[in-house]
């Protein structure tokens, strides 16, 4: 029976552990979900009044086509700048900590978009299909925001 269990165990522990294949954007897709995310904050937060900075330095493609998109919409965007022991990233004053991840599950064929500004998130379900150049996302629900 011992041996049954270990074997069951080993075996769990085993596919814990095998990498999963990355998924790659297409930049269509990268595109899009740029335009999406810049669509849906220029609606909730006034571009001229809202100063984020950036809980983490993102160096992705989407990352960076974002910043940049928040940054020509008229959004002040404080880079990411480690300071301390910690690395934590203090805020400038008036400014509300901002965040994007992009979550995709090959398993499920899906990915998520959330947008944390402040306490507050903003998400989108994406349905995820593969094209010639790459991953290819369609929005599968609204834009949820959570209070």
């Amino acid at each position: 029976m011992r041996i049954y269990i270990a074997a069951v165990l080993l075996f769990l522990l085993c596919g814990c552990g095998m990498p999963e294949k990355r998924l790659e954007l297409s930049d269509a897709a990268i595109a899009e979900l740029v335009r999406d995310a810049a669509r849906v904050m220029h609606a909730v937060y006034p571009p001229a009044k809202t100063r984020l900075f950036l809980q983490s330095n993102r160096t992705d493609a989407f990352g960076n086509d974002l910043l940049e998109s928040l940054r020509l919409h008229g959004y002040a965007v404080a880079d990411f700048v480690k300071t301390g022991k910690r690395g934590k990233n203090e805020s400038p004053p008036d400014s509300l900590p901002f965040s994007a991840e992009l979550v995709l599950s090959k398993a499920d064929g899906e990915a998520r978009l959330v947008l944390t500004v402040g306490t507050k998130s903003l998400s989108r379900l994406y349905a995820v299909q593969e094209t010639d150049d790459g991953i290819g996302l369609v929005p599968k629900s609204a834009w949820s925001r959570q209070q």
